[in-house]
């Protein structure tokens, strides 16, 4: 069990010790962690094989969807192990191209470019770098109260640590909101659907939890001055279903979106050049200035 947390990244992750077995283990440097990231050639390649994957499938049966790819380094539950978070999803630019097909006018298709930003689905390959810091092992995702695909975790929204849980053998928090959307079954519709999750997350013994704590359901409404609107229609908390106005006032939605009094930060790389043959040959440095990027804030 990690004794020490992380006050500040001055202190990185050499400073920390690792209690196990009886023995204590220095983390390693973490320049040498980076290194090992930018070099662990296994994991890239299974993020890299997915990506291509989905391109191949979304050219023969979704030729308006693409796969994005962003990446950061991080150490979220403190115990000067960095991970590496690629965060994937799912973009559709299906609405935009019916709104165009159907003649709309300009300001309802720039609507309808905003929507499409909402990914209809997202997915993340996680590892940490190992005691020894000479390579990275997978870090798993467990979906509590939701369903693994369904309900899967938006880490691009990572932001700071709202909670350091003494209950939980101090584990560090982070509140979420997952927005995702789905394409209207009436194709060319003017009104999208949306889902908005509010999940708990923590990372321990090499497991990252995600506890789906809220659902809001909504729908975006496109106007023809362009910016769209969205309009929750309910939202379940505990198996109980809430208007949005009640559930605006809870106690729940108060707690839940409180902020530290400092706030910290996730340094997200975009990986838009993901598709290029030399894309790693500058990640080293993508790497480092996510890492250096990355604090936890102060409760």
């Amino acid at each position: 069990m990690f004794r020490t947390y992380i006050k500040n990244l001055a202190l990185t992750a050499a400073a920390l010790l690792l209690y196990g077995a009886g023995t204590v283990f220095a983390a390693p440097d973490s320049e040498v962690q980076l290194d090992t990231i930018a070099n662990a050639d296994e994991a890239w390649n299974e993020v890299l094989e997915y990506l291509a994957d989905a391109d191949s499938r979304y050219m023969r049966f979704a030729v308006h969807d693409y796969p994005t790819l962003d990446i950061a380094v991080t150490d979220l539950d403190a115990n000067g192990r960095l991970e590496v978070i690629f965060r994937t999803s799912r973009i559709s630019k299906e609405i935009v191209a019916a709104a165009r097909m159907q003649k709309k006018p300009a300001g309802f298709i720039k609507g309808m470019e905003h929507v499409s930003a909402v990914p209809i689905g997202v997915h993340a390959f996680i590892y940490e770098v190992t005691e020894d810091g000479t390579h990275l092992e997978p870090v798993k995702i467990d979906i509590l109260n939701g369903d693994v695909t369904a309900d899967a975790p938006d880490l691009r929204k990572l932001q700071y640590v709202h909670e350091i849980s003494a209950a939980m053998g101090g584990a560090r928090l982070y509140h979420i909101h997952t927005l995702v959307r789905e394409n209207a079954k009436e194709w060319g519709a003017p009104v999208q659907p949306y889902r908005v999750l509010y999940q708990t997350l923590w990372l321990t013994d090499n497991t990252l939890f995600c506890r789906l704590d809220a659902t809001e359901e909504g729908s975006f409404g496109i106007y023809e001055e362009g910016m769209p609107e969205a309009i929750p229609r309910l939202v379940r908390v505990g198996g109980m279903e809430l208007s949005p106005s009640n559930f605006e006032g809870s106690e729940f939605h108060e707690s839940f979106d409180k902020k530290p009094a400092v706030c910290g930060s996730v340094c997200w790389m975009s990986g838009a050049d993901f598709r290029k043959e030399d894309f790693r040959a500058n990640v080293r440095t993508l790497l480092a200035a996510s890492w250096y990027g990355f604090s936890y804030g102060m409760q």
